[in-house]
């Protein structure tokens, strides 16, 4: 779930894992899951983000069936662009986020 925190005078969205939790700080070790593996031409799904290993696969219990998922990394990498972000938009936000420090 994307939370927003507040600190040092800035709001900085956060990951928490779906399942357990506990904030995501590594996308590298986090996946994003769908309810189905596949989806209609122009049909949408909920997604869940999870720390892989075991809260990836209590999810994908809960889920049933054979849901899909994506690395993290990946899922928001495509979110920006398909918000109509672009590199040189990123580098300005990475910009601020070095001068405010990690939230």
């Amino acid at each position: 779930m994307i939370k927003v925190l507040y600190i040092k005078g800035v709001y900085g969205p956060i990951i928490r894992c779906d399942v357990c939790g506990e904030r995501i700080t590594n996308a590298g070790l986090a996946a994003v899951l769908r309810k189905t593996a596949m989806l209609a031409e122009g049909q949408e799904s909920e997604v869940f983000h999870v720390h892989k290993g075991r809260c990836h696969d209590t999810m994908e219990g809960r889920l049933g069936g054979a849901p899909g998922w994506d690395e993290m990394t990946n899922h928001f990498l495509n979110l920006l662009l398909n918000a109509g972000s672009s590199p040189a938009k990123l580098r300005e936000i990475q910009k601020i986020h070095d001068e405010v420090g990690e939230l």
